[in-house]
Formats: structure tokens, C-alpha cells, sequence
């Protein structure tokens, strides 16, 4: 882009040719041996020549040229800059991110600041950037990351891309398949203690309440127990579905409300826990570019399960009463559970066996532990 700047109306700046004999290379990029070529030459050269030739203009990124060449021959310098952006805007979003990118780096030093063109060292020079101290360039640097990180654009279709991606990757898709279930069935707390409070124990809103602390209580344990983790784990979700199986088959046929609060600790563990290794696991094991939309799946079937379930639930304990509603959220826990092994089984190879008295897991592709070890290895990009 910068050389087009200096350019004759009717000639081509490029470097020399005989800049591979006794001139270095990056001495040839800056500017300082320069030729000129008509564009009648231009126009009649073949396309890898004329590649070549123009391929340093848009930040060293040849494919440019490469394309515009098919739109010759050009009357006029004018006429072959306006290809060669026509190129660019009809270039796919990936191309284009490339070409911003090859743009240096503001505050670049050492080889990097060798290695730059002669006009944008003046941009940098002008822009003061060749006099920041070393706290100030460490900050450069750490925005120049954060800048060039993988980001999504909108683009028509892009929603329906983001389901696609989700059901290509069979982790994610089982993920959401267990998430759904307990979301929609099992995390309907307020039907399950109202209902189980007054048709039950035949109490009122006193012990509603107080049973609704005491649940506070395991969810409250969850979390303290997630923050303590290194990381997420796949077997960590398929154990905190079990247990909000379990749980909620316990409340179900508690003889009492202490019993039942004391099942009630049991699935506010078992639900943070759940619903926290859900969150985390979609976040790392998602590309960057596609995570907002893989969020917005998940809270969509997170917040929007537990609307289209809560009258399915409450006709289950107006009609069979509130412990046959308990043992449909039991039920939740336990189909998803078994939706997590069976993914383990198709796609992570995982067998069982008991081995000294000991229940063993083991799983293909390298992978194997005595307890559930993670599939779902965090991406770092």
C-alpha cells in the first residue's frame, strides 16, 4: 500500500533487480535501490511477473496482484489501484484479516524495525513511537496481542453457522444435549420445594423459605469447589449429572424436611457444579472466532429449557404429586449422564472394567486415567 505513494503517475516503483547480488534484502525493501516499469510493460508482462513485481504493494501479500491482473490492461495507475482494492473488498473475510494484519506492528524494535519499509518507518516516527520507554512499548506489545486475536464478523448466515459448528463437533453437541435436559426437567427448584413444602410436610412459607437457604447452601459449597479447580473437566460434568440424579431421587422420597434439605445440599452442589463445568468446557474447547456465537446457543437453551419444562413438571405434581416431579428431574440427570457416556464410549474409545476392586476407565487415542480424565482440552489461541 505505502509504495503506491511514491509512485510516477505512469511508472511502478519496485525494488532493484540486482538486489540479491551485493545489496541485502531488507535494505531492497526499504526503498533505497528502486526501479521503475511502465505500465504498458505492465499491462503486456505474464501474471507472475506481473505478481511479482506489484506483490510488496498491499503489505506483501501477492494474492492481491495476482487477481487484479485478470482486470487488464489498464489505461491508467488510477485504474490499477482501484483493481487491486476491488480485489480486496470481494477478498473472503479470512484474506482480508491476513492482509491487515501483515501491517507492522506499532512500536516495532530490533529485527522487527529492520525489517520495516521506509515509509512505515516514518509513520512510526512521526507517530513519536521511536521514542517510547520500555514500560511503554511493553504496552504496546501486549495491545498489539490483544489486536490481533481471531475475532468474528457478522456476515449473513452467521447464526446458522454457529449451529453448524456446534453440531460438527460432537463434544460440544453433547454438551448442549445434556445442558437441555437437566435445564428444561431438573432445574426446576421452585416447583420442586413449594410444592413438596406444602403437599408434602404441609408447612408454609416458613420452611419454603428456610429450605431455599439450606439449598443456598450446597450451591454456595459448588462454587467454592469450582474456583479451586486448575480446570474444567469432561468427567467432572459427566459426575455432577450423576449426582443431580442421585440428589433429586433422594428428595424424592424423603421421609422429612430435614432429610429432604439435606438432599436439597446435595443438588445445589451437583447443579453448580453442572452448570459451571458446562459454562467453562464451551468456552475453552470453542475457537474464538465462533465462542460469542457458541454462547449465545448455550444461554439460549440454558435460560429458554427451564420455561418450556416448568409446565410439564407442575402438571407432573398437580396430577401424580410433587415426588413423581422430583423423579422426572432425576430422571434428567441421569438420561444426561448417560448421553455423556455414551459419548465417551462412540467417540473417546471409553471402556470399564473393575480391576483390584477398583472401578477403572480407560480411553482410546493415548488417553487414560484411573478416574475420568478430561476430553476436552482447553485451546490456548
Amino acid at each position: 500500500m505505502t509504495e503506491f505513494n511514491d509512485v510516477e503517475l505512469i511508472t511502478i516503483s519496485l525494488p532493484s533487480p540486482d538486489r540479491s547480488t551485493s545489496r541485502p534484502p531488507d535494505r531492497a525493501r526499504r526503498g533505497e535501490s528502486l526501479s521503475v516499469i511502465t505500465l504498458d510493460a505492465l499491462n503486456r508482462v505474464p501474471v507472475d511477473e506481473f505478481t511479482a513485481t506489484l506483490g510488496a504493494i498491499f503489505e506483501h501479500s501477492p494474492w492481491v496482484p495476482r487477481r487484479a491482473a485478470a482486470a487488464r490492461p489498464f489505461a491508467s495507475r488510477l485504474d490499477l489501484l482501484d483493481a487491486m482494492r476491488a480485489v480486496v473488498e470481494a477478498a473472503p473475510v479470512e484474506e482480508q484479516l491476513g492482509l491487515i494484519r501483515a501491517h507492522p506492528q506499532l512500536g516495532a524494535r530490533g529485527r522487527k524495525r529492520a525489517e520495516l519499509t521506509e515509509a512505515s518507518s516514518r509513520e512510526q516516527r512521526r507517530a513519536g513511537l521511536d521514542a517510547c520507554t520500555d514500560a511503554q512499548f511493553s504496552e504496546l506489545l501486549r495491545l498489539n496481542e490483544l489486536h490481533v486475536q481471531t475475532r468474528a464478523f457478522r456476515t449473513r448466515g452467521s447464526f446458522v453457522e454457529g449451529f453448524r459448528y456446534v453440531w460438527r463437533r460432537p463434544d460440544l453437541r453433547t454438551i448442549l444435549i445434556m445442558l437441555f435436559l437437566i435445564g428444561t426437567f431438573g432445574l426446576n427448584f421452585q416447583i420442586f420445594i413449594s410444592t413438596m413444602s406444602v403437599k408434602v410436610f404441609h408447612a408454609g412459607a416458613s420452611q419454603y423459605g428456610l429450605l431455599t437457604s439450606v439449598m443456598a447452601i450446597g450451591t454456595i459449597a459448588g462454587a467454592l469447589l469450582a474456583a479451586g479447580r486448575e480446570k474444567p473437566r469432561f468427567g467432572l460434568l459427566l459426575f455432577g449429572t450423576a449426582i443431580f440424579g442421585l440428589g433429586c431421587a433422594l428428595a424424592a422420597v424423603a421421609p422429612n424436611a430435614w432429610l429432604f434439605g439435606m438432599a436439597l445440599v446435595i443438588i445445589g452442589v451437583s447443579a453448580l457444579t453442572f452448570t459451571n463445568s458446562t459454562n467453562s468446557l464451551m468456552q475453552l474447547s470453542t475457537e474464538p472466532a465462533m465462542r460469542g456465537r457458541v454462547m449465545a446457543i448455550l444461554l439460549a437453551l440454558a435460560l429458554g429449557g427451564t420455561p418450556l419444562g416448568a409446565p410439564v413438571v407442575g402438571w407432573v405434581a398437580d396430577t401424580f404429586g410433587p415426588r413423581w416431579a422430583l423423579a422426572v428431574g432425576a430422571a434428567s440427570g441421569f438420561v444426561a449422564a448417560w448421553v455423556g457416556i455414551r459419548y465417551l464410549k462412540k467417540h473417546r474409545q471409553m471402556r470399564v472394567r473393575i480391576a483390584g476392586g477398583r472401578l477403572q476407565f480407560s480411553f482410546g487415542q493415548g488417553m487414560a486415567a484411573a478416574d475420568l480424565q478430561s476430553v476436552v482440552e482447553a485451546e490456548t489461541k
